[in-house]
């Protein structure tokens, strides 16, 4: 039995990394229909899950409410965001100081995050917090969940919801 050449050898190499992609051409018609069943993602004019960005956007679940105060850039854009929020208790309308928050930017179309970590620091005012960077790095659609946990045991996450354009 003869050994094959080097080259059979790299190329058969470079098929077998590219998990079978490499390609005879006898299947023109499968590469047309290839992301045919994907839905198209709508653009920010047609989207219907977005929050409108205003100073005094807010949102609530079971023990929170969350306001947001400030956001640089105003409304939301791509790239590094900066946000200030608000946290109140939801039974009180009293001010949340000393949480823990977390920030969980998602783009929900794409099923994937971002590997830039949000950091939520307090703020200036009592349950102010910044949160920042907020990295959107590509449009359109992004969840940003907001978790927080304060003291006496109260605790809550609600998510923003933002679309822009490229």
């Amino acid at each position: 039995m003869t050994r094959p050449s080097r080259y059979f050898e790299g190329v058969l190499f470079v098929c077998l990394l590219a998990a079978g992609s490499c390609d005879d051409g006898d299947d023109a018609e499968a590469d047309d229909d290839a992301g045919a069943d994907e839905a198209p993602v709508p653009s920010c004019e047609t989207e219907t899950r977005n929050d409108t960005f205003t100073v005094g956007l807010e949102k609530t679940d079971d023990r929170i409410r969350v306001v947001f105060v400030e956001a640089q850039p105003a409304p939301p854009a791509r790239g590094d965001n900066r946000w200030t929020v608000q946290v109140l208790d939801v039974n009180t309308g009293e001010p949340l100081s000393g949480c823990a928050g977390e920030a969980t930017p998602w783009m929900p179309d794409h099923m994937h995050g971002t590997t830039v970590e949000a950091h939520v620091t307090p703020g200036a005012s009592p349950g102010e917090y910044v949160v920042e960077p907020v990295n959107l790095y590509m449009p359109p659609l992004w969840d940003v969940t907001l978790d927080f946990t304060c003291p006496g045991e109260i605790a809550g996450t609600v998510v923003f919801t933002f679309c822009f354009e490229p």
